[in-house]
């Protein structure tokens, strides 16, 4: 919906998008809660999400 996910909060694994409250798994990308616009409820899609793997000081993010 437009809203950035960068300056969203993260508690648990789940980020949460503040522009629209909606909510994704940080490990998959799922979408694990709709976007809010005032009282009404709307449908947001799975986001992309890439293997990461940590070396030392060096992470790796996996892109296609």
């Amino acid at each position: 919906m437009g809203g950035s996910l960068v300056k969203g909060s993260m508690h648990g694994g789940v980020v949460t998008c503040p522009k629209h409250s909606a909510q994704f798994d940080v490990k998959t990308g799922q979408a694990v809660e709709s976007a809010k616009l005032g009282f009404i409820k709307m449908g947001v899609k799975d986001v992309d999400h890439y293997p990461v793997k940590v070396e030392g000081n060096d992470i790796f993010v996996g892109i296609d």
